[in-house]
């Protein structure tokens, strides 16, 4: 029997080399197995895994089979926020950086591995000695190794990354980024935490090689944000507010306006707006130093940044559960302070980017999400700096009155949860970032399989919360964004940042759009399980960009193909682990294509003609000339509200398994008997499809079913409804009454 959690004492398969996360790992058949590998079709290789099932993919062959698709699956969705492994490569399969490049790959198709000489590279066992080494286990590698992890193509592929990504330039760097400001990292711990290892510094070339493009990109994400006087900074005082205009005091001088605190020292950082709005409602004078923010000029801000942050420092770390954090007054000797903050980076998080077998996208996924990680943690350096900048004007907290190095991090206007780089996260790209799986304290780190944006705040919040927040409350609607690895390389790439035509490089979350979005209720004060992935409509969006159609087709292409695959059995086996098991699995949670369709008339669609046809009626009389329009069919379970272009049966067999999940899930009384009918006509006609799509191809859309598979079933007087995880009985008699 399958055990959960990982064995040292066990091989481990590829996947759970690649990603060896014990919650998302069983013990099968003396080997370590990753849950997030495909199931049926089989998929071995956990780096080159985006490719299509083939005709020699056999079904499950037994309920054993079976169950292992249901139970990885439904561990996917938990982990990768409501998607599955095989459903999300569709958004890492494309990376652009120029236009003149074009679109190339990510680095998950079978593809950019020709050429390849070692079909999988894993960590190395540590070496006995102490001694220090250059590079950590497993990272000891040759170029020559480096060049086997990859094939022909995706070198070439890589070979475009670095020309055409981002050049680093630590002479425009704003000062506090500089190597100036960074500090080496040495256990000194007594004794030390772990045997001598490489000294963390961007001295060492590698390190820097690494740090210096996340920091040339965070560099570039602050400018583009004051040079814009984005709109989010603007709204929310993100860096306005700390910088110029946000007035920082304690929560219990505006218990008229907000009630009590969450604690006796709150500290509330208010707007300006909000701050005039208070002034006037107690029938005060407001503050005068905001009136004059927007005469300030870009420089301003900047050197006011560079100001706030000169006692600032950088460093490394070991972190475990988190990429960085900010600690207030670093010390050495005798309890001396000469720093404000040191800002302290996860150096687990640099080392999954020096590793040779990464992919392309991965690559870029890290590199954006450790300069989101970096410019959220300054946002905390820059309410240190302002705490200890005694006499500024708006900064109304006492150093004596707390006894503290640092204050307690601010509620904004009074709302949320009191973390700033939060804020700053939700209001520079429209959620917090968070590369999937979570990994916790592991070593080496996997590496991603997708990019969320979370908004903030959300549920499990563990710091404080302000009083009545809605988002803490079971039923509380939270939303979520699966991020294609296009937006990842387009932040990355040089052609962005000098593009003449794109002035605002922050507006709209640095030209993200919100596309594919998940949605969660609130559950017991945290997140409940992910709804299914919704695809926003893209002529809706006020924001146009090539990359999100190039995404949106990926992923349609990609469930329709699988979908289409697996249908003779799938819809079957959920739909019988629901009846005979009561087993409320996330049925369908991966299923999100486009969602919508038309549905020609039977003439019209066999032959797929969509325009005007006409009949000979025989004898002398004339040729009836008639217009034949496609019905109009909208499947609202889809969630798009345009019509499918070339759509086939499959389309309509989609919408059966829709609506008989719809009326199970949302407890209806049904004739179970009837249900039943056409649950398994559904099945053969998708098992006869199958053959169909194996003899004719995609010319399978213009040829009938083999038969007429609906068998009208016995007359039962028993409606059934799905009632607390258990099938209960209704008569028909007392339906109708």
């Amino acid at each position: 029997m399958d055990e959960f959690g990982t064995s040292e004492d066990l091989p481990s398969s590829p996947w759970a080399h690649r990603f060896p996360i014990s919650s998302l790992t069983v013990r099968s058949e003396d080997t370590n197995h990753s849950l997030l590998a495909p199931e049926f079709p089989r998929i071995n290789d956990p780096k080159y895994y985006d490719r299509e099932p083939r005709p020699s993919d056999n079904p499950p062959q037994n309920n054993s089979e079976i169950d292992r698709v249901l139970l990885s699956e439904e561990c996917q969705r938990n982990s990768l926020t409501g998607v599955t492994t095989w459903s999300i490569a569709a958004l890492r399969r494309h990376v652009q950086f120029s236009a003149g490049s074009g679109v190339i790959s990510g680095g998950h198709q079978p593809t950019d591995a020709i050429g390849r000489t070692s079909p999988f590279l894993f960590p190395s066992p540590p070496p006995p000695s102490p001694a220090p080494r250059s590079l950590r286990p497993g990272l000891q590698l040759s170029l020559a190794t480096m060049l086997a992890a990859r094939g022909l193509n995706e070198e070439r592929n890589f070979e475009v990354y670095q020309r055409e990504r981002i050049q680093v330039d630590e002479t425009r760097w704003l000062p506090f980024w500089r190597k100036s400001s960074w500090f080496d990292w040495i256990d000194v711990s007594h004794p030390p935490i772990k045997p001598a290892g490489r000294t963390w510094s961007v001295d060492d070339p590698e390190v820097w090689s690494v740090l210096s493009v996340v920091l040339e990109l965070a560099d570039r994400i602050m400018l583009a944000l004051i040079v814009d006087r984005n709109d989010g900074v603007s709204e929310t005082m993100i860096i306005r507010g700390p910088l110029f205009d946000a007035y920082t005091d304690y929560w219990e001088n505006y218990r008229d306006e907000f009630g009590d605190g969450p604690s006796p020292d709150a500290m509330l950082l208010l707007s300006y707006a909000a701050e005039q709005k208070m002034s006037r409602n107690r029938g005060e004078a407001s503050c005068d130093w905001g009136d004059s923010i927007a005469s300030h000029p870009s420089a301003d801000w900047a050197d006011r940044l560079s100001k706030l942050l000169q006692k600032t420092i950088f460093s490394f770390a070991e972190i475990p559960f988190a990429e960085g954090l900010t600690q207030a007054r670093p010390w050495f000797n005798d309890k001396e302070y000469p720093y404000d903050s040191v800002v302290v980076v996860d150096t687990k998080a640099l080392e999954v980017m020096m590793r040779p077998d990464l992919a392309l996208e991965e690559l870029c996924t890290l590199q954006v999400n450790c300069a989101i990680i970096i410019v959220h943690e300054i946002m905390h350096s820059i309410i240190i700096g302002r705490y200890n900048e005694n006499g500024y004007a708006g900064n109304m907290l006492d150093k004596a009155r707390t006894g503290k190095d640092a204050a307690e991090e601010p509620y904004l206007d009074g709302q949320g949860a009191s973390e700033m780089g939060r804020y700053m996260e939700q209001s520079f790209f429209g959620g917090c970032s968070s590369l999937l799986p979570l990994n916790g304290d592991i070593e080496p780190r996997p590496k991603p399989l997708a990019m969320v944006f979370f908004e903030w705040p959300y549920p499990g919040e563990t710091r404080r919360i302000a009083p009545g927040s809605d988002f803490i409350q079971d039923g509380y609607l939270n939303t979520s964004y699966h991020v294609p690895s296009a937006w990842c390389a387009k932040m990355l790439s040089e052609s962005f940042w000098q593009d003449p035509s794109i002035t605002r490089k922050s507006e709209n979350n640095f030209h993200r759009n919100p596309v594919f979005i998940v949605n969660y209720e609130t559950r017991g004060g945290t997140k409940g399980p992910a709804r299914k992935p919704a695809v926003q409509d893209l002529d809706l969006l006020p924001y146009k960009y090539p990359e999100d159609q190039m995404s949106v087709e990926a992923w349609e292409e990609r469930i329709r193909i699988w979908e289409s695959h697996r249908a003779a059995w799938y819809v079957r086996s959920v739909i019988e682990a629901r009846n005979l098991l009561c087993h409320r699995c996330k049925f369908g949670a991966i299923n999100n294509t486009s969602g919508i369709g038309r549905t020609p008339s039977k003439e019209a669609a066999a032959a797929r003609h969509d325009h005007v046809i006409h009949a000979d009626v025989g004898g002398s009389q004339e040729v009836e000339w008639e217009n034949v329009r496609p019905r109009r069919f909208y499947n609202c379970f889809r969630y798009r509200d345009e019509r499918l272009e070339n759509h086939t049966q499959l389309d309509y067999l989609q919408l059966i398994d829709d609506v008989v999940e719809y009326i199970v899930a949302n407890n209806a009384i049904i004739p179970i008997s009837f249900v039943n009918a056409i649950v398994a006509a559904a099945i053969a006609l998708r098992e006869d499809r199958v053959k169909i799509v194996e003899n004719y191809g995609f010319g399978h859309a213009a040829r009938w079913a083999s038969d007429w598979f609906f068998k009208m079933p016995e007359y039962d007087p028993t409606w059934s409804v799905l009632d607390n995880g258990e099938w209960k009985e209704y008569q028909l008699d007392t339906v109708n009454t």
